[in-house]
């Protein structure tokens, strides 16, 4: 007697076309997803922008004060001007006059200009008055003793987001 034989292709298939349906089903089910912030709509909006020189040691501020426990959600755009090959532009965000623990590092080339966009959120923020900050250095790479680049068309905006119930 014949032993009927599986085709190994049909078994990834049919798992691929279960986890379609159960994503069509259950919109809001992922599959190796990371537990993400969850928030409400923005209620409020901050925007700065300084199309001269916005570094030099003089951070972009936001003072704001929340209603309510808040994540807030930064951007900060800038261009290098004269951020040579051996010069990084460094971008970096303070809340209440705490880093982040984490800044973005941008090579100057040999063009001259670079432009970079960061982002970051600061999660669970309680209620009350706080300032946001967004700075913006140029640092040699050695050996070079010192940087001259700065940063012009920058562009600071802050996203109010209240924690969801």
């Amino acid at each position: 007697m014949r032993r009927l034989s599986v085709r190994r292709a049909a078994t990834p298939a049919a798992v691929g076309a279960i986890i379609t349906v159960l994503a069509v089903m259950f919109p809001g089910l992922g599959f190796g997803q990371a537990n993400g912030i969850h928030g409400t709509a923005p209620t409020d909006v901050f925007v700065q922008e300084t199309p001269a020189v916005c570094s030099n040691g003089d951070p972009m501020t936001q003072e704001l004060t929340l209603d309510e426990d808040s994540h807030l959600l930064v951007y900060f755009t800038g261009e290098w001007k004269r951020l040579g090959v051996k010069e990084a532009g460094i971008f970096w965000f303070r809340l209440d006059g705490t880093d982040t623990d984490f800044d973005w590092k941008f090579q100057g080339q040999s063009d001259w200009h670079t432009t970079g966009t960061v982002m970051w959120t600061f999660p669970d923020v309680a209620a009350g008055t706080h300032t946001v900050s967004a700075h913006a250095e140029a640092r040699p790479v050695p050996p070079r003793p010192a940087a001259s680049a700065d940063v012009h068309h920058c562009a600071f905006t802050v996203f109010v987001i209240p924690v969801a119930a």
